[in-house]
């Protein structure tokens, strides 16, 4: 900008006005946030363990056949580094075609710089080729592990695997932890990240699915509730942050 253009702005009164509205009105939003301890910028919460170094000994009867290292791309795609991905023998099975008995065991963690929860079964699997035949969201009953009513709320996919040679309905389960607290869509995961009087901020995905001979719905969620009653308590007490005690700890240390 040339120093007659300038000159023009600063003698036109309605600019030197507009220019000091604007600036009187980024400090107040600013001082307004801060006196009412509102954040538009979330700090991260760290995990208390790495996802990949989840204890297997604590799962059995399941037993870990593989971990699964995603490519590059996918994990750039996802977004995040801070993942986990097994499969797990329900040795407890002892028929090899029994439904249920090879597990997908896939988890997720974000923090810090938190997006809108792109990543959902719904869609990714969609994009894998499968067909959406229905969606439900319900309850597991999970007795012994703090939660509201010892209810866990769960999204339940079905979709139709039309890839394979005798096409197989194919039942996904997920839910999130966010913030302390259990939701079954992004939708209410995006809520409770908007919640800008939270200084901190974090969400992590867990999802199972099964390999081999499918469940029916029933079966699913028997199946999944099985397998949860192991993992839940080693991603909650182990990895994830007991978020009360959290945010106590950092609102003493101010």
């Amino acid at each position: 900008m040339n120093k007659e253009i300038l000159k023009k702005l600063i003698a036109d009164k309605s600019f030197v006005i507009c220019t000091l509205v604007l600036l009187i009105s980024a400090l107040g939003v600013e001082s307004f946030a801060h006196a009412l301890k509102l954040h538009f910028v979330r700090a991260p919460v760290p995990l208390r363990k790495k996802l990949q170094d989840f204890d297997v000994s604590k799962m059995w009867p399941y037993k870990l056949i593989k971990t699964v290292k995603l490519d590059s791309e996918i994990v750039e795609a996802l977004g995040t580094k801070d993942y986990l991905q097994m499969i797990f023998d329900d040795t407890s099975m002892k028929d090899e075609n029994a439904p249920g008995k090879y597990v997908s065991f896939f988890v997720t963690y974000y923090t810090g710089s938190l997006d809108q929860v792109p990543h959902v079964p719904d869609v990714c699997y969609q994009g894998g080729g499968y067909d959406p035949i229905g969606s439900e969201n319900t309850y597991l009953t999970l007795p012994d592990l703090g939660l509201k009513n010892n209810k866990l709320p769960v999204r339940v996919l079905f979709f139709r695997d039309t890839k394979s040679l005798l096409p197989s309905v194919k039942p996904v389960v997920y839910f999130f932890s966010v913030n302390g607290k259990f939701e079954a869509t992004r939708n209410n995961v995006r809520l409770t990240l908007a919640d800008i009087r939270q200084r901190y901020a974090y969400f992590s995905k867990v999802e199972i699915a099964f390999l081999g001979v499918q469940p029916d719905k029933k079966q699913t969620l028997e199946l999944t509730a099985k397998f949860l009653k192991k993992a839940l308590p080693i991603l909650m007490h182990e990895h994830w942050q007991n978020w009360n005690k959290f945010i106590t700890q950092k609102h003493s240390s101010k």
